[in-house]
């Protein structure tokens, strides 16, 4: 929660300081919050097996309960933070409107304007899940499997992310994703997002 508080607070005072300063943003800077988001949640997700099974465990839940019950958690966490990254882009356009600034995106999206939030929440919360669904992989591979058995299975692990990332366009647009991302896996079609 701080992350968040703390992102949204130097994305609003930088855009306020240009602004004071008289100088004029061309793109969204909300924009680029999407990449620690999925990598916050990639890490939640590292942990689930990891740390939260266990626990679980002890006190007599059965597996697949705890697997049903983090998955529609995983859901949500990730319908929650694409929500609060919508609602960031909306803060952003009123700023940028009441500066008098042109808003656009930096780069392409399945979306053509903050406003379309249904769309905009959709495309982020598919992202976060792919990376919480590949941290969950990861984690459970070196819970089960080991050091070893687990560390080879890491790119199988870091295939949804892989895979959304590519339907998305975002590691090309950000220019970061899985270190696989445009050599293993081909472009995918849009209508597959």
């Amino acid at each position: 929660l701080w992350v968040a508080v703390v992102a949204a607070g130097g994305v609003v005072g930088l855009e306020l300081g240009f602004g004071l300063l008289g100088g004029t943003l061309e793109h969204s800077v909300w924009e680029h919050a999407g990449t620690p988001a999925r990598w916050v949640l990639f890490g939640v997700g590292l942990m689930i097996t990891v740390l939260i099974l266990p626990t679980y465990l002890a006190h007599g839940i059965p597996r697949r309960a705890f697997t049903i019950a983090a998955g529609i958690a995983a859901i949500l966490l990730a319908a929650v933070v694409a929500l609060y990254l919508a609602a960031g882009f909306l803060v952003e356009r009123a700023i940028f409107a009441a500066a008098g600034w042109r808003y656009e995106f930096a780069s392409a999206h399945l979306v053509t304007s903050p406003g379309q939030v249904q769309l905009v929440v959709s495309e982020y919360a598919l992202a976060g899940a792919g990376y919480l669904v590949s941290g969950w992989l990861i984690g459970t591979g070196y819970y089960r499997f080991g050091v070893l058995r687990g560390t080879l299975a890491v790119p199988l692990g870091l295939l949804p992310a892989v895979l959304v990332d590519n339907v998305l366009g975002t590691g090309r647009r950000l220019g970061i994703g899985p270190p696989t991302l445009g050599i293993f896996t081909p472009d995918l079609p849009l209508a597959l997002a």
